[in-house]
């Protein structure tokens, strides 16, 4: 009797194992399929925006959309380019005035934006003052790019000195490089313009006047970013995020994507519902 019962223990602790590990298993699976149905969504939700706003039935405006899905929710928003600032044309103060917008400290703004402009800048525009701090830059920086040009993605803001991953997360939704133009006096983007007319106040550029939608869409280079969140029905939780830019040419029918990259689910509620 004992023999028997020793021997149904380990059965019974094995088979629980194995049970469990089943289980497990089937747990792991499911979310998988979840997860890539959640991308695939995501990334559908994407192309459809872009569809509606290259085909006219959006308009190329800032505004924030809400699709029922099966078993989710899709979070889009729009934002065109142009209401952003480009960190390769704008001015010292713009962008030191918009970070400041943005909750950072203006003693740490102003170096940030000085660097900016410095590392842009052609060393035979700037003084022999202006040369030196930039070869100072240069060795303290780990940016592959070469001085005196522009930078070719928000990332390459990181190598500059004072600028800091954090520091990005709160700049990246009010910067473009897309962006040739000053925003005019529509920008949407309330931090945005709260950094310009600061600005304006002070070196005396005026703004442009406010662009109609036919201005707009007869442009030949209208940049939208598409932020897209999935939120399950069953939790209320972020699935999937996605941000794309895009340039349309609503006269040729051609689409150009720029960019398109997976928004990490942590920040996914506050950049696609806030615009953050």
């Amino acid at each position: 009797m004992l023999i028997v019962l020793w021997g149904i223990v380990p059965l019974t602790i094995i088979s629980s194992r194995i049970v469990a590990t089943g289980q497990s298993e089937l747990r792991l699976s499911t979310a998988l399929v979840a997860a890539e149905q959640a991308d695939a969504e995501a990334d559908g939700a994407v192309q459809d925006a872009i569809f509606r706003l290259a085909a006219g039935q959006w308009p190329i405006k800032a505004a924030l959309y809400r699709w029922a899905l099966p078993d989710a929710q899709a979070v889009i928003r729009i934002e065109p380019e142009k209401d952003k600032i480009n960190p390769n044309t704008a001015s010292v103060l713009a962008l030191q005035y918009l970070m400041e917008a943005t909750g950072i400290r203006s003693a740490t703004a102003a170096i940030v934006a000085r660097n900016i402009v410095l590392w842009r800048t052609p060393p035979a525009l700037m003084t022999t003052e202006e040369q030196a701090d930039l070869a100072r830059l240069a060795t303290s920086s780990t940016m592959e790019a070469v001085a005196g040009h522009y930078f070719t993605s928000l990332d390459g803001l990181l190598s500059l000195p004072g600028m800091t991953p954090a520091l990005l997360d709160r700049l990246r939704a009010h910067l473009s490089l897309y962006q040739p133009d000053i925003p005019d006096t529509g920008a949407s983007d309330p931090l945005v313009m709260h950094a310009l007319l600061r600005a304006t106040k002070v070196d005396g550029i005026r703004l442009p006047s406010a662009s109609s939608p036919a201005d707009i869409r007869s442009s030949d280079h209208i940049a939208v970013t598409v932020a897209v969140m999935i939120v399950r029905k069953a939790d209320g939780r972020e699935a999937a995020a996605r941000v794309a830019t895009v340039q349309l040419n609503p006269d040729k029918g051609i689409v150009t994507v720029l960019d398109w990259r997976r928004v990490p689910l942590s920040r996914a509620a506050e950049r696609v519902v806030k615009g953050r």
